[in-house]
């Protein structure tokens, strides 16, 4: 949903920070020695995230925490790399968690801003991608809704059910608008929030979309967020209407109304949110609603 700059941390700094937790010399020694196939493994990582094709990268199989996948390393100790030395407190590499943790403003990309990160999510699950788990260009800052809940452990096999990538994937789920919003002239009002996508995607990219919008439930959770904010921007409307009549009582509808979007609504469609941001959104559909003028 939110694009994300690239981690400021590469892999490499990352790899070295963690063999700098490792007491025993010998097993830094060797986990060192296996440093360029790491960053084989992230190049393949990139190059496929950003055609789309993340769901292509070739999974262990059979695997369980005995196989090797990184040389001699198994997938317990992978998994042990992240959970017992970056997550560590008490280990040197917790401070790029950290770092990596609010790198996102403390907001998560996943839901478009409205959640709060609390983890660093694994966009390729470490239980099914253990290679992965350390490396900075997986590790996404997360909610615990998009983390825990809905995101959870799953992975695609097919193109169309890939999750958008915050940090790599293609330009398109960024800087063209796809989510939209309709005003409901319904009891306090309310917004319905839906998926439509270019003419000129290509289908999987539309059902890419549409996936990762239902899988993690924004379309109930900008809502939500928006009937929080909803009622704020009426009592603001009927204010600024009354102010109008106050100074111009001939002042007719459609001059009130665009005089409200011009000084109201505007800033927020011209500010430099992401396009598919739900605030954006909103106040698009409000600005275009005449129902919402009308109540």
């Amino acid at each position: 949903m939110k694009r994300l700059a690239l981690p400021d941390i590469s892999f490499n700094d990352m790899l070295l920070k963690c063999s700098e937790g490792m007491e025993q010399v010998n097993v830094r020694n060797n986990f060192i020695s296996l440093f360029l196939t790491f960053y084989a493994k992230e190049q393949q990582y990139q190059a496929l995230s950003l055609a789309g094709n993340l769901y292509a990268y070739p999974k262990v199989n059979p695997l369980t925490n005995t196989t090797p996948v990184v040389g001699h390393m198994t997938k317990r100790k992978l998994v042990n790399l992240y959970e017992n030395n970056l997550r560590d407190k008490d280990k040197p590499a917790r401070d790029y968690y950290d770092t990596l943790l609010v790198s996102s403003g403390e907001r998560c990309p996943f839901c478009g801003d409205i959640g709060q990160t609390k983890n660093l999510d694994h966009f390729l699950p470490k239980a099914h991608f253990p290679e992965f788990s350390v490396m900075p260009l997986n590790l996404v800052p997360s909610c615990r809704d998009c983390n825990m809940g809905e995101k959870g452990q799953d992975y695609a096999t097919l193109e169309d059910d890939q999750a958008i990538h915050p940090y790599v994937d293609k330009d398109l789920f960024y800087q063209e608008q796809w989510v939209f919003a309709e005003y409901l002239n319904e009891d306090d009002g309310a917004l319905r929030y839906f998926v439509q996508c270019p003419v000129t995607w290509r289908v999987e990219d539309i059902n890419r979309a549409k996936n990762h919008f239902k899988s993690l439930s924004l379309a109930n959770r900008y809502r939500l967020e928006a009937g929080k904010h909803l009622s704020e921007v009426i009592d603001q409307k009927n204010a600024f209407k009354k102010m109008i009549f106050k100074f111009n009582p001939n002042a007719t509808s459609a001059q009130i109304k665009d005089a409200f979007v011009e000084a109201n609504l505007q800033p927020i469609i011209d500010s430099d949110q992401f396009d598919n941001h739900w605030k954006k959104v909103m106040y698009q559909c409000l600005a275009n609603s005449l129902p919402f003028f009308e109540r």
